[in-house]
Parts: structure tokens; sequence; C-alpha cells
């Protein structure tokens, strides 16, 4: 049925000025359709973007790592940690997604995940990356203590002795009971490890272990646990084996034994077997094996330091330091001539003191550290912390 050409459309209606303008319903859809699509796609601004687009993720301005600088010792390990600064202002742990690397890796290395390692004394860089942005911090490897291998047995009262070829024999002593050992050890620092050798033929503590110039070591007394010894060996570093060798004219322990430069040994002073101080001495002769008495020191001692001297009127004597007389301990000090065979004053120490140490600097001086001062009586004895230096050329 045709529409009429003259009656009122009902899609239009008159506005208020007589014009004719789409009809309610049909305006009210085409509105919502519009509405509909202005908030499913949004509005287009002068770039022509969408507002609809996601935000980019935040970029990295820098990385920290920390510490910034530490120490650690040989074979140490030490953990570092990467922080990543965004230009937001946020931060993010990157310790486990940056790439790590180390500027002397012989010096210390690093694995993947920050986890540094000491290998060798010195300083190194470590560098975490990420994309383009990278952080470091300087670590520093100090020699420190390195803990090595045990010993096969627990043991005090013991001689360690540096050999020619750079292992160190370790001989006898007590295992901290009543027991005193015969058993003796190398240590070989290629792979930080002890080994067993021979037996001494007798066990001993509180003995002289030296090294002669032949390379082969010289035992001497010490305590066998009924009381001091005469008795010595010589231990072959060869065959791994003790031999005996003549004994000395005196039962000692806490003695001194100290290489001349002609290769004899010098026996002093010591605990005798009445457990009193000695003030003999006596001389080992490596080619015959055999000891004999040389000069008295001035005063008896134990406990006391021995030591050859390099420089000086005195080049090749061995001053004699300070040790107990048996009641107290003891300032004086003595120089044994090699070439008179006598012992004779020297200037005193500043301090009286026994079981002390006596240590060879490269100007040929003497380093006199520590021991003990004080009476017989347990609760008069004091450790000292005093040092003094001797110097050969005035005495």
């Amino acid at each position: 049925m045709n529409r009429s050409l003259t009656g009122p459309d009902p899609s239009f209606e008159t506005n208020g000025f007589g014009a004719r303008v789409p009809g309610t319903s049909l305006a009210r859809i085409f509105l919502a359709v519009f509405a509909l699509a202005a908030a499913g796609f949004g509005g287009k601004g002068s770039s022509g973007s969408s507002s609809s687009t996601l935000p980019l993720p935040p970029v990295l301005r820098s990385i920290s790592v920390t510490p910034a600088k530490p120490s650690i010792a040989l074979e140490g390990s030490l953990q570092f940690i990467a922080t990543g600064t965004y230009i937001d202002g946020s931060k993010k742990n990157l310790t486990s997604s940056a790439t790590w690397t180390s500027s002397a890796p012989t010096v210390a290395s690093v694995n993947g995940k920050g986890l540094a390692s000491g290998l060798y004394p010195g300083t190194a860089t470590i560098t975490a990356k990420s994309g383009s942005i990278s952080g470091a911090a300087t670590i520093t490897v100090d020699a420190g203590t390195i803990l090595t291998a045990s010993m096969s047995t627990a043991r005090e009262s013991h001689t360690a002795t540096l050999l020619n070829n750079g292992s160190v024999l370790v001989a006898g002593g007590s295992n901290g009971g009543n027991d005193v050992l015969s058993s003796a050890e190398i240590y070989n620092p290629a792979d930080a490890k002890f080994t067993l050798t021979g037996r001494m033929i007798t066990a001993r503590k509180s003995h002289t272990a030296t090294e002669l110039a032949n390379g082969s070591v010289l035992i001497a007394g010490g305590d066998d646990g009924s009381g001091p010894l005469a008795s010595a060996e010589i231990f072959d570093p060869a065959s791994g084996e003790f031999t005996r060798t003549g004994s000395m004219n005196a039962a000692r322990e806490n003695h001194t034994a100290t290489l001349l430069l002609n290769g004899k040994v010098l026996i002093a002073g010591g605990t005798g077997s009445t457990s009193a101080a000695l003030a003999t001495a006596e001389l080992y002769d490596p080619a015959t094996g055999e000891f004999t008495l040389t000069g008295s020191m001035s005063s008896p001692r134990e406990l006391q330091t021995a030591l050859a001297l390099i420089t000086g009127p005195g080049y090749g004597s061995v001053l004699i330091a300070g040790g107990s007389d048996g009641s107290r301990p003891l300032a004086t000090a003595e120089i044994y001539d090699p070439g008179s065979a006598t012992f004779s004053l020297t200037g005193s120490m500043k301090a009286a003191r026994e079981g002390h140490t006596a240590t060879l600097l490269n100007g040929g001086e003497v380093l006199i550290a520590g021991g003990i001062s004080g009476g017989i009586a347990i609760k008069e004895k004091t450790a000292l912390a005093t040092a003094e230096v001797y110097n050969p050329a005035t005495g």
C-alpha cells in the first residue's frame, strides 16, 4: 500500500522554527549508536593516537652494586646485590637477571647470580649489566688465613721444621693428655695436605728439630713423659726415616738448638733431669754424629731464645736472650762466639721474660716480643705485650 505523499511522515517532526527534523524514536536510536561507538573506540586527539593505548614499561636509569668496596679472604665468598633504579623513581632487584663479570677473574671470580669468590690476593671490579646500563663494585682479596687440611694427630709441644724441598716436618709432641707421640708427618704446600712419614725412634715432646746443611734434621732431647732425654736422632727426607745418632752429654728439654755457620749445632740450656735450669751447652757435629761440651752460659736458662746473628762484629755468633733461671724470668742476654767457644754478656732487655719470641729482621736486628714475666707462682706470672729490638752493632 503506497504511503500518502500529502500525509505527515511519522519519522519526522517539525521543530519550533517549522523545520522538519528526524522523529523522536529514530533520533534516540541514532544518538545511542553514536554513544556506543564513542565508548567502544574512543576519540582521536590531534596526534591521531587512540586514548586506549597500553602504558610503556619504565625505563632503567642506573644500577647500583652493593656492597661497594668489600674485602674477603682467600677462598672466601661474597654475595653481591644489583639494584636497578628507573626513571619513574621505582627500584627493582636485578641480581638474578643481570649479567655479571669480573675485571680480574684470576683474583676474584663471579657467577651468574652475583656470588664472588676470592682466588688470589689483589683487587677486581665486579660489574652487573642489564641492557646498556651497568653498575660496578671493587672487591679486595686479602691473603688472610687459609684453612688447610688437618694433621693426622692432635699434638702440642711438637716441632715444625721447614725442609729444603719446601715441605714441613712435624714431629712428636703430646696429644694433650698423658700420651707423648713418636709419630711424624709431612705437610706439602702444593696440595695443602699432611701425610704420615716414618716414626721417631723415641716418643718425645719439648724437643728441638734443626735442619742441617745437608737437608737432614737433627731431633734432640725433649721429654718422653718420664723426664728429660739425652738421646737424639736424624730424619732423612729422602727415605722418610729416623735413625739414631750420638746422645747429648746432658738430658734436657725446653732448650735451644741453633745451626752455626760451620755446620755444627749449638745446644744450650734447658731443663735438666733434676728439673733445674741448665747453664751447660754442647755442640753437635754432623760429620761425626757426636755431641761435645762447649763453654757454659753465664746463667742457667730454660725457655730462652737463641738466634744466629748475620750482621755486626758478632757475625755468625748466637744471641741467647731471657728465659728463666728456674725461679723467675731473666732480662739478661749473652753472646756465644763459635771461634772462642765461649759466652759473654751483652746488653740486657728492658723487661725480664721467658717463653718469648726472637725474630731476625732484614737489617740484621732482632725483634724480641711478648713472653711471660713474674715469679714462680702462677698468680705472679703476667703475659707481656711489650717488644724490643736488639742491635748487634751496639749490643
